[in-house]
């Protein structure tokens, strides 16, 4: 009942759909070409696509330091957890902070522009900042504020008490899970930040979204929806070693609990989840894929030119694009 839209017609889609995806080819069809058609790592060093894709790692200072938090959080705090450990204050802002400085420096060096640098080769010190590859702020933060709010968001993590308490009695906890699958012919991918089995009176699945957000928008409820939709539906879902591992029937069953972590304020949010929700990420899902359809027009990825795609009709788009530049010269 619930893939009704589904079955009008099966779109079969060489494209994957994801939530970043959708976001930025409804903000502008250039931006999704050049991010998720044009761009290639592995084209030859110096070619036009090897640049798009070095500019497509280009990170502003906001989301910079929240890929750090995340990280921190997954290669840090939880195998900690894991043991049934509760990290320190101080052992875990030592973790993140050296992270962060070598990342500055990698990324202050535009090191990510040497010669056959690949993320795996710059590890975890790689980094690509806005300010440094453009000289023009992108951001209200400094980096100095940037690392601040590391810290900040840190320090809140570990006064949430009961959360730690809950993640560290988890019997299942895993962090940064990807999963993909296939809905009648769309390939779909999301990244669950975290997922933990915890026990109280009974045993519940915990899906938590991570947020660094000053304006408190708390807008992520879709976001949550859309991760517990694909968790229903896999079957198994990839690690952060890109190693896949089979979700057990006995979590898939568990009552759901979807709760919006903001770091910034330690405050905690939880979303409903419902078969009205379900319909609505399945309708959402099949309208994204649609504009993708749109898009290629029937046509190979390949064969789509990025000079026949219209601009995006906000300018305040293309000031803090980072294809400005190949975007001009097409």
């Amino acid at each position: 009942m619930i893939d009704y839209l589904f079955e009008k017609e099966n779109l079969l889609l060489p494209i994957r759909w994801s939530n970043s995806a959708d976001w930025a080819l409804r903000r502008c069809r250039r931006t999704y070409w050049f991010k998720h058609i044009y761009a290639s790592p592995t084209s030859k060093w110096g070619s036009p696509r090897r640049e798009v894709y070095i500019l497509s790692n280009v990170q502003t200072l906001e989301q910079w330091r929240g890929n750090l938090v995340h990280t921190a959080i997954q290669d840090y705090v939880v195998p900690r957890l894991q043991r049934t450990i509760i990290p320190s204050e101080a052992d875990l802002q030592a973790f993140a902070l050296d992270r962060a400085r070598r990342q500055l420096n990698f990324s202050s060096r535009k090191s990510y522009r040497e010669t056959e640098m690949t993320k795996t080769k710059g590890g975890d010190s790689y980094a690509a900042i806005w300010e440094d590859e453009f000289k023009s702020p992108a951001s209200r933060l400094t980096k100095t504020e940037a690392l601040e709010e590391i810290k900040l968001a840190l320090a809140n993590l570990l006064k949430l008490p009961g959360l730690l308490e809950e993640l560290r009695r988890s019997s299942w906890i895993v962090p940064e899970a990807t999963i993909r699958l296939e809905e009648n012919g769309i390939p779909v991918v999301g990244r669950i930040d975290l997922m933990a089995v915890c026990t109280n009176a009974s045993q519940i699945l915990k899906l938590v979204d991570w947020k660094l957000d000053r304006k408190q928008r708390h807008d992520c409820a879709p976001q949550l929806w859309l991760y517990t939709y694909l968790f229903d539906r896999a079957a198994r879902y990839q690690d952060t070693s890109f190693r896949y591992q089979a979700i057990p029937v006995w979590i898939k069953v568990l009552p759901k609990s979807l709760i919006e972590v903001n770091l910034l304020y330690g405050s905690i949010i939880e979303h409903d989840w419902s078969d009205r929700r379900v319909k609505e990420v399945n309708d959402r899902i099949f309208r994204g894929a649609h504009r993708i359809r749109a898009l290629l027009n029937g046509r190979n990825p390949k064969q789509i030119q990025g000079g026949e795609l219209r601009v995006t009709e906000n300018s305040n788009n293309c000031d803090f694009c980072p294809f400005r530049q190949p975007c001009q010269a097409l």
